[in-house]
């Protein structure tokens, strides 16, 4: 099987775009743009809610992996009185 990079490309805008050989991602590794960059986008997020949370005190007490494919983040925060 062949090796496919992906790279990314800052747009004149500053906004980020991937590129790649998608038809050979996807012929060789089963994965197309959409269900890429939508993994990207979901680690993203992901980590930047996890940040803000702790960032607020929170501490993660569990995470689920959903079957619809979303991650849930149990948190909780211990306040003193």
């Amino acid at each position: 099987m062949g090796q496919y990079d992906i790279g990314l490309i800052e747009n004149a805008d500053g906004t980020l775009e991937f590129t790649a050989d998608w038809w050979g991602v996807e012929t060789t590794k089963g994965v197309s743009q959409a269900e890429f960059e939508q993994a990207v986008n979901q680690k993203y997020q992901y980590h930047n809610v996890k940040m803000a949370c702790e960032e607020k005190g929170y501490a993660v007490e569990e995470e689920l992996n959903e079957e619809d494919g979303s991650i849930r983040l149990v948190v909780r925060k211990w306040v003193s009185d």
